[in-house]
């Protein structure tokens, strides 16, 4: 029964965890680094945007709109923080799969980091159109 315990506290231990991120060879390749940094400033820049801009906003606004153009939901100013969430979750997300596939397959974790920031832009370009058509 100790052994186990014992066993259950080491997979447990952070320090475990901090040695296997910094041994992930992610940190070692620029071009996803450079990727991996883009997106979390796109990430962090949707919510500083959110954040500054919420106190400008109606009590209603526009969250999204159909083929036609025409308003096709309406919510509170709050719902907006919901796109850079939805952009962190995605980072991480992101980063843990290319991390972990990026020490077999380099190109295969590349594009999947471009393809996160590519994603964060067009949270980024939608919210900032939310906010400037409310």
């Amino acid at each position: 029964m100790a052994i186990a315990k014992k066993t259950r506290a080491t997979l447990l231990s952070p320090s475990r965890w901090w040695r296997a991120i910094r041994g992930w060879t992610l940190w070692k390749d620029r071009l996803g680094c450079g990727l991996l940094l883009a997106s979390f400033v796109v990430t962090a820049g949707l919510f500083v945007y959110v954040y500054l801009t919420y106190s400008s906003l109606p009590p209603l606004v526009p969250l999204h709109y159909n083929s036609f153009g025409q308003v096709d939901l309406i919510g509170e100013p709050r719902e907006l923080f919901k796109l850079p969430v939805i952009g962190a979750i995605l980072l991480l997300g992101d980063l843990l799969l290319a991390a972990t596939i990026h020490q077999h397959e380099r190109f295969a974790a590349l594009l999947l980091l471009g393809g996160c920031l590519f994603a964060q832009s067009l949270l980024f370009a939608a919210t900032v159109n939310v906010v400037r058509l409310a």
